[in-house]
């Protein structure tokens, strides 16, 4: 249990990537590629790069120098659960671009910052801008159309927004948020909060119109870095608008939907609601239902658990409440992700990817847990769009074995493991490994296809 109680607590030497020929839409030599992304974490930040294959393997691409300075930690030489257990790196498409935006930690010195890229079709990264944030140290962001915000998950933790400008993709602060959770840095850590207190991720809907980020908050493990009630466990959702006048803000005061204390709320993901005004928050909990986490016997309930939240946007003041909560049937969900109706959870101690299905008025049906390999500690997981052939891939991001995980989803529920991926060495050491974050492509190959107007020769 010692072992467990300190996994959760952490949390081609070039930079140009591979060249590629690069055609204009309509008139492209090759197919535009889908890609997963890696936050190296590196002191002098990287991207690295992988293109999936038709069968959903992995070909190394390159890696990509982000402009800022990550933030390995120099006590742990595993680097497990750097950057606290968040989406640090995200994919989206707005004004016929493919963007992906990562975190940079800011290292011990306190440089934190943010940096966007241009995808092009080959995959190469183009990086447009790299900004500072206000607050210490941005550990999850989020993007949709012109928008990109970053949470800062040290001291008092913020919530802070750009604009992406359409013209030249460089980033203008519109947009600032203090929790005020006033929380502890680490021993040996500064400048950096742990893995079981404060901001777990952020994440916009689906239709842009919220903004959500998930709260770890207090829990038994906090207790020797001391409990904070300005860090209560729940989901924070900032309404959106598409006012964007200088005078009114996109983004209003949040409304607040709190989770149990006993809980560990790591991460959560959206899907539509029953109706235009009505969104679903999913929050994976570890071991949700005991204060005597991880010390469980047969005599205490002990287990993690998917929580699904109502955002109902049909008032003039928005509301929010608890709809649903379903056991996963072990103690370590700790990421979710997705797609279809479906859900898919990281479980770090139990080396499995969990599926469940759920519904538009937030009813979650556990489906299946399916072991991915011994000492894998997967966690960040991120599902691909669509191939071709409607084949679907899911992939992880394994701290024990240092590789990316491949697997296929079938029939939605079904997760067949492939053959994994590598992770690089650093420039110093191996501070690639650890969870440092992933995102995938999210435009299916038939989206892609159209996005780029290509068309396959005829054989």
């Amino acid at each position: 249990m010692k072992i467990i109680l300190s996994l959760l607590l952490h949390s081609l030497i070039s930079s140009g990537g591979v060249s590629a020929r690069r055609g204009k839409r309509g008139n492209m030599k090759d197919p535009p590629k889908q890609g997963v992304f890696l936050n190296a974490n590196q002191p002098s930040n990287q991207i690295g790069v992988w293109e999936s294959l038709s069968d959903g393997s992995l070909l190394w691409r390159g890696r990509y120098d982000t402009g800022g300075v990550g933030y390995p930690d120099p006590l742990d030489a595993e680097n497990l659960d750097d950057l606290g257990s968040s989406n640090s790196v995200h994919y989206h498409v707005f004004n016929d671009k493919q963007y992906l935006l990562a975190v940079n930690g800011g290292g011990p010195q306190n440089d934190p910052s943010i940096s966007i890229f241009e995808i092009e079709p080959d995959l190469e990264l183009v990086l447009k801008d790299t900004v500072p944030t206000q607050g210490t140290f941005p550990c999850s962001i989020a993007g949709y159309a012109d928008r990109a915000c970053v949470a800062t998950c040290a001291f008092n933790s913020t919530l802070e927004c750009f604009h992406i400008n359409p013209d030249d993709s460089t980033l203008m602060p519109e947009y600032h948020y203090d929790f005020e959770m006033g929380l502890p840095a680490p021993t040996g850590r500064p400048n950096r909060v742990s893995a079981a207190l404060g901001i777990g991720n952020i994440a916009f809907s689906p239709d842009g119109k919220a903004i959500g980020a998930i709260v770890k908050g207090t829990s038994v493990l906090s207790d020797d870095e001391g409990n904070h009630e300005n860090a209560q466990a729940g989901l924070h959702v900032f309404v959106t608008t598409e006012d964007d006048s200088s005078e009114i803000s996109r983004y209003a005061d949040p409304i607040f939907q709190p989770l149990p204390n006993e809980a560990i709320p790591f991460a959560f993901t959206w899907r539509r609601g029953a109706s235009d005004d009505e969104l679903i928050a999913m929050s994976v909990n570890i071991a949700g239902e005991s204060l005597d986490f991880p010390e469980c016997d047969e005599n205490i309930a002990c287990y993690s658990s998917i929580t699904s939240i109502l955002v109902d946007l049909s008032q003039e003041v928005p509301s929010i409440s608890k709809a649903f909560d379903v056991a996963l049937g072990n103690i370590d969900g700790c990421w979710i992700d997705y797609f279809d109706g479906y859900v898919y959870t990281g479980n770090f101690f139990s080396d499995s990817i969990t599926s469940a299905e759920t519904s538009s008025s937030g009813e979650i049906t556990v489906k299946k847990e399916t072991p991915i390999g011994a000492d894998t500690i997967p966690n960040d997981i991120v599902v691909l769009g669509q191939k071709l052939d409607n084949s679907l891939f899911i992939y992880s991001e394994n701290q024990g074995t240092e590789v990316i995980g491949v697997h296929q989803i079938i029939d939605k529920e079904y997760i067949k493991v492939l053959p994994s991926a590598p992770v690089p060495t650093g420039r110093t050491k191996d501070a690639w490994k650890g969870n440092n974050g992933l995102a995938a492509t999210t435009l299916s190959e038939y989206d892609l296809f159209e996005f780029y107007d290509y068309k396959p020769k005829k054989k």
